[in-house]
């Protein structure tokens, strides 16, 4: 054994670049590779075991890591030494007379880190290069004394931002007049502002607009942001200026709301949410308003606020469409579905929660059902995994999910006589019962989904928000609140980025006023969305 290998452990510093050089290079020139390795694979373990029982020898006296650090430290640090030493044992990076690594790579080439290998940054993003000098000290040889000269750059790219900034913008608007004195000066138009003469620029109004809307932050945290960058606008005005954007943004939404349940669409998604609303005559200074969210052949996401839960409202939303409607068995529904021409989709999610509630209970018998309706969801994963046609889809539900619904109601059939209706699992088999049609109708159409789990993905940005932002300051603002949702959710559901197609909306809204019709033929999402095409 060397000397370097009968160094004690806690004498030979693992991280010191100078012994570890000694003693990769003692062994290589005393034995071959394989034998080294083997060597170095021993001594690597054993240092390992010995920082271990140095570690809990002074962790038992008190000193804790400031005699050496913890067991799994020590073992730790001896391991990704080791690591090192074994890619220079086993030639995976070659080493100059200097024991640097050498890399194919230009001098000045990002280099990519050995261990983690994340992804490069995309070459588009702007890059600042800030070069870093070698310190005084060592800019000069050693053996000759002359200054050393550069042959290049070790880069590394780190992700970096710039905090946002405010600042006064000055629009001067060129007045023209005649030489001669004649009459009529002419001044250029006034730049686009959701409401003259106010102080708030379209920049301003895009950040409340995101920040409320897409980040669902209240405004008095957004006055909080301003306030660190300087700004001394009172959240009140910071408030009414967000205000002034849901306004723009009304006859947009309007003209969704027409799209969602326009006469050629093929299904809606119907689901509500509740709204807390500030109200002085109400128990407690305020009321629970609800959301209504109608999705239109899963493209349109058409919101409207209500003061209670009555069905006047919840038909009111459907603005009176007559097809198939999906929803969850609300019973303010079932005159519409007796008389008029809508037919009820049935949600199968609904239906299974009850059987995962009777299961939670400790009822084994719902484990069965589950089972079973566990078949139904194979068969429409299996559909979106091959990107079956809704022809397909629908040939594949008659012959499978056929079979897997008449094997559930069998089982229902055999077994809710013997459960109790009170009991959860008595409640799920009257869910079943009352909604049997509604929850087959999904095998008329490829294109309807089993569940009613788009519109209750709509629902979950505005249960968020309403965590942060607590309640709306009137039934007027949750009114105005729902325009908002209806024109950000429509747009995600377009594939579109709300903020991108928020900060090119505005200023089509402040330039002009816009009908409704207008509005649905040229500032819609998918008409931001053909532009965007058309630029790329």
């Amino acid at each position: 054994m060397s000397e370097a290998e009968r160094l004690p452990v806690r004498q030979f510093d693992a991280t010191d670049p100078e012994q570890l050089r000694a003693w990769i290079a003692d062994l290589r020139e005393r034995y071959d590779d394989d034998e080294a390795f083997e060597r170095l694979t021993s001594v690597i373990g054993h240092m390992g075991r010995e920082y271990q029982k140095v570690a809990a020898a002074l962790k038992a006296k008190g000193r804790g890591q400031r005699g050496g650090g913890s067991e799994a430290f020590g073992s730790q640090a001896a391991i990704e030494w080791g690591e090192r030493a074994e890619e220079r044992v086993e030639g995976k990076s070659d080493a100059g007379e200097d024991g640097a690594a050498e890399t194919d790579s230009a001098p000045d080439e990002p280099v990519e880190r050995r261990r983690g290998h994340r992804q490069p940054f995309p070459p588009s993003w702007r890059r600042e290069r800030v070069e870093l000098a070698v310190t005084a000290g060592d800019r000069v040889c050693p053996i000759c004394g002359k200054d050393k000269v550069c042959i290049g750059h070790e880069v590394s790219e780190v992700l970096a931002i710039e905090p946002a900034e405010l600042f006064v913008k000055q629009y001067a608007r060129e007045k023209l007049a005649c030489v001669d004195g004649h009459a009529g000066v002419v001044t250029a138009p006034p730049e686009p502002r959701l409401v003259e003469q106010s102080a708030c620029d379209l920049s301003v109004s895009l950040d409340l607009a995101d920040r409320k809307l897409v980040q669902h932050q209240p405004i008095h945290r957004a006055h909080e942001v301003y306030g660190r960058l300087g700004c001394t606008v009172a959240e009140k005005t910071l408030e009414r200026w967000f205000h002034d954007v849901l306004r723009a943004l009304a006859v947009v939404a309007a003209a969704i709301r027409q799209a969602a349940t326009a006469p050629e669409r093929f299904l809606v998604n119907v689901d509500d949410t509740t709204i807390p609303i500030l109200d002085r005559d109400a128990e407690g200074g305020r009321h629970i308003g609800h959301l209504w969210l109608v999705v239109g052949d899963q493209r349109y996401v058409a919101v409207r606020a209500s003061r209670d839960w009555t069905k006047e409202h919840a038909v009111a939303a459907l603005g009176g469409w007559g097809g198939y409607t999906q929803c969850d068995a609300y019973r303010g529904f079932d005159s519409l579905f007796k008389q008029g021409p809508m037919k009820e989709v049935g949600c199968w999610d609904h239906a299974r929660r009850y059987f995962v509630k009777a299961k939670d209970r400790g009822d084994k018998l719902a484990e069965e059902a589950l089972g079973l309706i566990a078949r139904l969801y194979a068969v429409e994963a299996e559909a979106t995994k091959h990107e079956l046609a809704p022809e397909q889809r629908h040939a594949l539900r008659r012959d499978r999910s056929r079979r897997a619904l008449d094997l559930l109601w069998k089982w229902q059939a055999k077994v809710s006589p013997r459960t109790r209706p009170s009991s959860p699992l008595g409640k799920a088999f009257t869910y079943l019962t009352n909604q049997h049609a509604a929850l087959e109708r999904y095998l008329d159409d490829g294109r309807i989904p089993i569940s009613n789990t788009l519109v209750e993905q709509q629902i979950r940005p505005i249960v968020v928000g309403r965590k942060n932002w607590l309640f709306a300051g009137s039934f007027e603002a949750a009114e105005r609140l729902a325009d908002g949702f209806t024109v950000v959710a429509t747009a995600r559901l377009h594939g579109v980025d709300p903020v991108a197609y928020l900060r090119w909306l505005l200023p089509q809204l402040a330039r002009r006023e816009w009908s409704e019709a207008a509005a649905a033929e040229c500032l819609l999402p998918e008409r931001f969305a053909q532009l965007q095409r058309a630029d790329t």
